[in-house]
């Protein structure tokens, strides 16, 4: 497996589509250290839907001890906010963790924090949820130190190489891409004491087990796996 122990960082984490009921069912089957509930990929007609759907999921299924995050929709779309609020204030006590996606500066995490506060002042939570931000643009890339010290809820800085594959316009996989942005995160990450995950563009086992082990020797700790999953777990 992936990277250092400790005590919050996932060395695997299993993206389940919210839209895919069957995905969301047999989610805590999965030796991945942590689950991501995905509601941003999920087509606009679909959104209300899936976001009822976590909640349900998550009040009816046992992860078996995982870390749980809820992957949000974009901060400037109109789903984000209810997104946290439906989530949080109706199934919160399984939430470890709100993943920020394509994060382009501070204020997009420091907004998401806003609202956990304001519904922590309202409910009774038993724990802080914690906050990932994933970085998936030019913009990101740029302010990738404040990002980085936006929250004192941040755990996790993901490098998000398919949403920056698709906002460049570069054919998949893409090489260079790898090599220019993997140092970049890792480093920032690693000087605030933040996890780096990176989010790969490979569905085959091959393909996967190269982009990891790649990732590693960059100092990542954690990697994410697509659904359904071309190995069981990021490799030793």
């Amino acid at each position: 497996v992936m990277g250092e122990t400790h005590e919050r960082w996932a060395r695997s984490a299993l993206v389940v589509s919210a839209d895919v009921q069957a995905h969301l069912q047999h989610a805590g089957r999965s030796p991945a250290d942590a689950v991501v509930l995905d509601l941003a990929d999920v087509d606009a007609p679909g959104k209300d839907i899936a976001r009822q759907a976590v909640v349900d999921a998550l009040a009816a299924s046992d992860l078996g001890g995982r870390l749980v995050s809820v992957r949000i929709n974009p901060i400037d779309t109109m789903w984000a906010y209810r997104d946290v609020i439906d989530v949080v204030e109706r199934i919160g006590d399984f939430v470890d963790r709100i993943a920020v996606p394509d994060v382009g500066g501070p204020v997009d995490v420091q907004f998401v924090e806003l609202l956990l506060r304001m519904i922590e002042e309202r409910i009774d939570l038993g724990h802080t949820i914690m906050l990932e931000a994933e970085v998936a643009s030019p913009a990101g890339l740029s302010l990738l130190s404040e990002i980085s010290l936006a929250s004192d809820r941040l755990e996790t800085l993901v490098l998000d190489e398919v949403g920056l594959t698709e906002a460049l316009d570069l054919t998949p996989r893409a090489g260079a891409l790898s090599a220019a942005v993997r140092p970049q995160v890792a480093v920032a990450a690693h000087a605030t004491g933040l996890q780096p995950v990176v989010r790969v563009d490979a569905t085959e086992d091959g393909a996967y087990r190269t982009a990891i082990t790649a990732a590693r020797t960059l100092g990542y700790g954690g990697a994410t796996v697509p659904t359904p999953p071309p190995v069981q777990v990021a490799p030793d």
